[in-house]
């Protein structure tokens, strides 16, 4: 949430406001937005291959990497050519979903998925993430000081508000079929 709110700011922080044009500027804050958005299937990704792993489901991590791979390559391809530059990371945010549920649906072979624990805590979490962006609109100066400021309180309360929802580990909602 902070890097696709806040993503103007980090490219400017990053490179300089001298750096971009302004469109170039528009056109990588984009960029970057989409990538931000596509960062949460992206972790979920290496927690389920972790699982896989876990299971020795290897092989089948494998296949499914690859055919993965192969969907996100001519995704790519056909979203530059009929979008443009924007096409690119498009295609990325679609291919970390699709294969981040694929893992999620095959792993049911091998493991119990509490999806209904898994929605109330992307639901409390969305909460949290919502109540802590409250923080960035508190007027402040547009400085570098005030930004990492606000980044911090943005992170306390973050995990303040998790401690106090009692949020559970996603941990916690994946248990082995033998095991019950």
């Amino acid at each position: 949430v902070f890097i696709v709110v806040n993503a103007e700011l980090i490219i400017l922080t990053i490179f300089g406001s001298t750096s971009f044009t302004t469109q170039a500027l528009q056109n990588t804050t984009t960029v970057l937005q989409v990538y931000a958005a596509a960062l949460p299937a992206q972790a979920l990704i290496l927690f389920m291959a972790k699982l896989f792993v876990a299971a020795r489901k290897t092989q089948l991590l494998l296949f499914i990497s690859i055919a993965a791979g192969a969907v996100q390559l001519i995704l790519t391809y056909f979203l530059a050519m009929q979008m443009g530059w924007i096409g690119v990371p498009i295609a990325t945010f679609l291919y970390a979903h699709v294969h981040m549920l694929l893992l999620m649906a095959l792993a049911r072979r091998f493991t119990q998925i509490d999806y209904r624990g898994l929605l109330a805590s992307l639901a409390v979490t969305t909460v949290t993430l919502t109540i802590c962006g409250a923080v960035y609109l508190v007027p402040t100066a547009d400085s570098l000081t005030d930004a990492a400021v606000k980044t911090i309180v943005f992170v306390l309360a973050y995990f303040a508000t998790l401690y106090l929802a009692r949020e559970r580990s996603i941990l916690t909602m994946l248990t082995a079929k033998n095991a019950n």
